[in-house]
């Protein structure tokens, strides 16, 4: 990649000392410089141009500090070590002066780093100006996997699986049955959204009747089941469909949901969290039963404007 990058880098570090520019209103000349500063883009994109390690590394996982893998699932854990760009260019000069491979291979294994065109830029920080884009992390990120993960829009129901049943299979769904008549809630609650008693209620409520006393369990659902019934779903559609906009905004696919509208862009995923969800969502969920969907739907559409 360096092959490739180098000629390109050439003409970035002799911009940056400047350079006398012919125009039409100063054919006398004008001298400008060109910097580059912030690197933005995806996890792999940003490893790959500024020469960090993967993400699935298991020291140097991050290009911003020196949290371990095993931790990353930790929610309170103690501060990580951040990186400093000194420390990362010099990592990397040292990759580059390596006269050996077995000496780059432990470089690497220490530091998480090795030389790429980017490090020629000496003006720039590779830590501070090495960015994640909003549209990776965010928009195609955050947002979709709240659209599609947990409320449930496009996932997979048991129809379109088409998946048979067994006789053992029913079977075994019967609820159980205790010693005396009571049995395990088995309401519709849990079931897809387009079930005749589904009303798009973030969890139900199981009770088992134990030795000692009644203990409640709270099911979330999340993850595989559809957060809006099929008459909510199309009043989504239809807002899509009616809703005047200027010609520059992103209209959402009128059936919203099926897989025949195929991958949606950024600027689509954009549009429908920041222009139309705000325009259905409080009439869908103003009753108070969605009031924890309806301030999380807040939450989210706060932080994407």
């Amino acid at each position: 990649m360096n092959h490739l990058s180098n000629p390109i880098f050439d003409e970035f570090e002799r911009m940056f000392h400047g350079v006398s520019v012919n125009t039409h209103r100063h054919p006398e000349g004008r001298f400008i410089r060109v910097a580059v500063l912030p690197g933005i883009g995806d996890l792999p994109a940003i490893r790959k141009a500024m020469g960090y390690a993967g993400v699935a590394s298991d020291v140097n996982m991050c290009s911003m500090c020196k949290i371990h893998k095993s931790n990353i699932d930790v929610l309170d854990p103690p501060l990580p070590t951040l990186r400093t760009g000194a420390e990362v260019s010099e990592a990397a000069s040292m990759w580059r002066e390596a006269t050996t491979k077995k000496q780059q291979q432990d470089i690497f294994k220490a530091h998480g780093v090795r030389w790429t065109s980017m490090h020629r830029l000496t003006y720039r920080d590779p830590v501070l100006h090495t960015m994640l884009g909003v549209m990776h992390n965010w928009i195609e990120g955050v947002l979709q996997n709240h659209f599609r993960n947990k409320w449930g829009i496009g996932i997979q129901t048991a129809k379109s699986k088409a998946t048979p049943i067994t006789p053992l299979e029913d079977h075994l769904n019967i609820p159980i049955e205790s010693g005396d008549d009571d049995q395990l809630d088995t309401n519709d609650e849990g079931q897809i959204a387009d079930d005749e008693d589904a009303n798009g209620s973030t969890d139900t409520d199981t009770s088992v009747e134990t030795n000692d006393s009644t203990v409640s369990i709270t099911m979330p659902r999340y993850g595989n089941q559809a957060m809006f019934t099929l008459v909510q779903l199309t009043t989504i559609r239809t807002c899509i469909a009616n809703t005047v906009i200027p010609s520059w905004v992103e209209r959402p696919p009128r059936n919203l949901g099926e897989a025949s509208h195929g991958k949606l862009k950024a600027d689509t995923w954009l549009s429908l969290f920041s222009v139309f969800l705000p325009l259905i969502i409080p009439e869908i969920w103003g009753d108070a039963k969605y009031s924890e969907l309806r301030h999380n739907f807040y939450n989210v559409v706060a932080c994407t404007n």
